[in-house]
C-alpha cells in the first residue's frame, strides 16, 4: 500500500509542480510567478516538520497520508474554481501542506514492517516509487495540459481520489520510537 501511495503522491504533488509554475506565471512572468510559489513551498516544509513531530510523539501515522490526499483533493477543487490571486495562493498553500504530510511518513511506516537488516532497502523502494510517480506525473499531465492548466487540475482529481482510497487501506503498523 505504501508503494502504491508513494507513486500516487509523487505523481500528484511532485509531478504537477511544473504546471503549477506555468499557471502562476501566466499573467505575471517568471520572476513573479516563482515568488508566488513561495507560500506553497513554505507550507510543504512546515507540514512535514509538524507531521514528523506529531508522529514521533504519538506513534500514529495513518492520519498523515489520509489528510494529505483529502487536502490535496480540496486544494485542486479550489484551484478549478478560484478566480482571484489570493484564493489561488490559498489553495496552493493547502496543496503544499498536503504534499508535506506525505514526504517521509510512508517510508517510515514501511521501514517498521521490515526486519532491521532490510529497512534501508525498504525505505529506498518507497522513495523509488515516489520518484517513479514524480517522473510519470509530468508526462501524463502533459497530455492534460493541452486542455490548459485546468485540464491538469482535472487530471489530478482521480489520482488524488485513488490516493485517498489507498490511504484508507494502509494497515496499522506499530512504529518503533
Amino acid at each position: 500500500m505504501s508503494v502504491l501511495l508513494s507513486v500516487l503522491a509523487g505523481f500528484a504533488f511532485l509531478g504537477s509542480i511544473n504546471y503549477i509554475a506555468v499557471f502562476l506565471q501566466a499573467d505575471a512572468g517568471p520572476a513573479e510567478g516563482g515568488l508566488r510559489l513561495l507560500p506553497m513551498t513554505l507550507a510543504v516544509s512546515l507540514s512535514s516538520v509538524v507531521a514528523s513531530k506529531v508522529i514521533a510523539r504519538t506513534g500514529a501515522y495513518r492520519w498523515a497520508p489520509r489528510s494529505s490526499m483529502a487536502l490535496g483533493l480540496l486544494a485542486v477543487l479550489g484551484l478549478l474554481t478560484a478566480h482571484t490571486l489570493p484564493l489561488v495562493l490559498g489553495c496552493l498553500v493547502v496543496f503544499g501542506f498536503a504534499a508535506g504530510l506525505n514526504l517521509q511518513v510512508l517510508a517510515m511506516a514501511t521501514q517498521n514492517t521490515a526486519p532491521a537488516a532490510d529497512r534501508g532497502a525498504v525505505a529506498a523502494g518507497v522513495n523509488l516509487a515516489r520518484a517513479l510517480g514524480s517522473a510519470l506525473g509530468p508526462v501524463a499531465l502533459g497530455f492534460a495540459y493541452h486542455a490548459g492548466t485546468h485540464g491538469v487540475f482535472l487530471a489530478l482529481l482521480p489520482v488524488l481520489a485513488l490516493g485517498l482510497v489507498t490511504a484508507f487501506a494502509l494497515p496499522h503498523v506499530t512504529l518503533s520510537r
